[in-house]
């Protein structure tokens, strides 16, 4: 199937509902973003949301949107992200492992396979704000990477 990005754009059924929310991934290998735009985390307090990306005003498509860890060290971490005042992506697993993390959305989603449950690998539309946040278990800096893309509507 061919999806076009102006399709998306005008609400066609190939984006993800901004209603349907994912609660549980698995972490899975994301070595291979670097095409992506990218958001080192800055200074983390454990256990405290921080805002890694905010929009509003504008509406578009989210086609990436993916956070990993950068070393071994072992902690849980938590991606949310939240459309049009709807959280439509709120997850948390553990990992240990350098380049491991979760997609809220993009392609190569993890599937949980003990839960039946796969991220979704269609992009997130959006028709005037996005959010997305991101927490750790530990204190740290620059120890999760966000990866992400997105188009505006013109």
């Amino acid at each position: 199937m061919t999806i076009n990005a102006s399709d998306l754009l005008s609400g066609a059924s190939s984006a993800r509902s901004t209603t349907s929310v994912v609660t549980k991934t698995t972490e899975t290998n994301l070595s291979n973003l670097s095409n992506s735009r990218s958001a080192l985390s800055g200074a983390l307090t454990a256990a405290t949301a921080k805002t890694m990306l905010s929009l509003s005003g504008v509406s578009g498509l989210m086609s990436l949107c993916a956070l990993k860890s950068t070393d071994v060290t072992a902690r849980t971490q938590t991606l949310k992200v939240t459309c049009d005042g709807t959280v439509v992506y709120n997850a948390t697993i553990a990992t240990s492992v350098s380049n491991f993390g979760q997609y809220a959305c993009g392609v190569g989603g993890a599937y949980d396979v003990a839960n039946s449950i796969s991220s979704p690998s269609l992009p997130i539309k959006f028709q005037s704000t996005l959010l997305v946040e991101i927490t750790s278990s530990l204190t740290e800096t620059d120890k999760l990477t966000l990866y992400y893309d997105y188009v505006l509507e013109a």
